[in-house]
């Protein structure tokens, strides 16, 4: 319990970021001096509830962490197992320290809503730490923090040996342990702040406009929702002026600078429009839907002389619908488009037919109430289908790639490797964050630390446009800025990117 309430802290919203170095020590004392398998598995549970706080504050339903905690519960396994051993103290550590990093990357990685902000060198990124992470990303970063509570932990555990010991040798390990750890943080905060102040910045430069917009930007999009059939042309006649209404604001911002790529967010406006094409996007990439939408998204590109990415629900010949970003030509012209691969359990798929949690259905209904998202079984256009065949970046008129990792995508991070190692440049960052209902800064200051960590460990500016988010912009020196909309307003972030 100790552990979970020392992590708790060190976590958004308090940010007791130090607290992160003992945090740990506690539970992997718990760990070599229990015997009992229950009491094992009790207290690897009570910890990992306790530090799930964190998120249950945003997730619209706690048993969506509950596949987390199941894998968690791996831990009490492997370490009474490890147990049977009998290894010599602090080689049980070190290797406790280390499944307890593999289970708590295995939660990341794999629970039904993966979510690298749960590591453990999350609290770190906005620190001098952070730039540790240009070693190994945030798990890297997360097997620092374990190392030194191992050093930390095995300091206790041979300083409460020492009374049933004839020599002092319990005593002297505990010393050398704690000021190898004290070493350790030390160097590594030198370290970091020696790696952040030497983090390379490209020489060509990029003039950015990057967009967010309220949750409550497109409240009357719902409106023009034509239950899965084709519009009708009054219908489109409305849309297109409600659309044009909508771009007031940001045709005011883009009219006073020039850029060369524009950022909006991910469904920015959400009109679907099934059976409305538009003549360049069906024939470049089969799209069949929301002709009007692109319509107008072209009209901005050719207007302001600007790249402009876009994201909307792509349905193709076949009926399937993509989470697609599409880049727009100063020209007008559909350059490139990438599907998301990564899909969103609730919001995109659900293996699980008609039956949904109680809870979860009912607060989703209110978030949709509110102007928020809905349960993907509701939507008349169906799932989505995940994007095929290897991630690729997109390409400037000029040549230059960036990778487009959209919403979920963003938080993981060998999907901004992959981007990079396909020869991306920079990335955009395009989110939805409907479902939260309300803006909330435990998740924003969450993913702010992720992003930091994974613009430092790529080498790669990030560029954030979000729904119910910022506007912003994270830089390899793990510094960034953002800019926040009004619940029905826009926030646009102007700027200069290297790369």
């Amino acid at each position: 319990m100790l552990s979970g309430a020392l992590l708790y802290a060190s976590f958004p919203p308090l940010s007791l970021w130090p607290l992160v170095f003992a945090a740990l020590a506690p539970l992997l004392l718990f760990l070599a001096r229990e015997e009992r398998f229950w009491r094992l598995f009790a207290g690897a549970f009570l910890f990992m509830l306790i530090f799930s706080f964190v998120f249950q504050r945003f997730l619209p339903d706690p048993l969506l962490a509950a596949d987390g905690i199941f894998i968690w519960m791996g831990l009490p396994v492997a370490i009474f197992f490890l147990k049977k051993s009998r290894i010599p103290p602090f080689s049980f550590f070190l290797a406790a320290g280390g499944f307890v990093l593999f289970f708590i990357w295995a939660v990341a990685r794999f629970s039904s809503l993966p979510s690298y902000m749960a590591l453990f060198g999350i609290p770190l990124g906005t620190t001098p730490f952070a730039g540790l992470a240009s070693w190994g990303g945030v798990v890297g970063l997360s097997a620092f923090v374990v190392c030194a509570n191992v050093l930390l932990a095995f300091s206790f555990h041979a300083f409460l040996r020492k009374k049933a010991s004839l020599f002092p040798l319990p005593l002297a390990r505990s010393f050398v342990s704690a000021g190898a750890a004290v070493l350790l943080i030390g160097a590594g905060f030198f370290a970091g702040k020696a790696l952040l102040a030497h983090s390379a910045q490209g020489q060509a430069a990029l003039s950015v406009g990057i967009v967010g917009v309220g949750k409550d930007f497109d409240r009357e999009a719902p409106a023009f929702d034509t239950g899965g059939r084709m519009p009708t042309e009054e219908e489109k006649g409305d849309a297109r002026a409600y659309i044009a209404s909508l771009l007031v604001p940001l045709r005011a911002s883009l009219a006073a600078g020039t850029y060369d790529l524009v950022v909006l967010p991910e469904h920015m406006i959400d009109i679907k429009f099934p059976g409305s094409a538009y003549g360049q996007a069906r024939e470049t990439f089969g799209i069949t839907n929301a002709g009007v939408l692109l319509e107008a998204y072209a009209g901005l590109a050719k207007e302001y002389r600007a790249h402009v990415l876009v994201n909307f629900a792509a349905i193709d010949e076949a009926g399937k619908k993509f989470n697609a970003s599409l880049l727009i030509t100063p020209e007008g012209e559909f350059r490139g488009m990438y599907q998301k691969r990564h899909l969103a359990l609730g919001g995109e798929y659900w293996p699980f037919g008609t039956w949904v949690p109680v809870r979860t259905k009912q607060n989703l209904d209110e978030i949709a109430r509110n102007g928020g998202a809905f349960f993907i079984t509701e939507s008349p256009t169906g799932q989505y289908a995940r994007g095929e065949g290897p991630l690729a970046p997109l390409y400037l008129a000029n040549g230059v790639p960036f990778g487009t990792p959209i919403c979920l995508e963003g938080h993981v991070p060998y999907v901004q490797r992959a981007f990079k190692e396909a020869g991306a440049r920079f990335l955009t960052h395009q989110s939805s964050n409907k479902w939260l209902g309300d803006p909330n800064d435990i998740y924003d200051a969450l993913t702010d630390r992720l992003r930091r960590l994974e613009a430092i460990a790529t080498g790669l500016p990030i560029m954030v446009s979000e729904k119910n988010g910022p506007a912003g912009i994270v830089y390899p020196d793990g510094t960034a800025s953002y800019r926040f909309p009004v619940p029905e307003g826009v926030a646009f972030l102007a700027g200069v990117v290297r790369y």
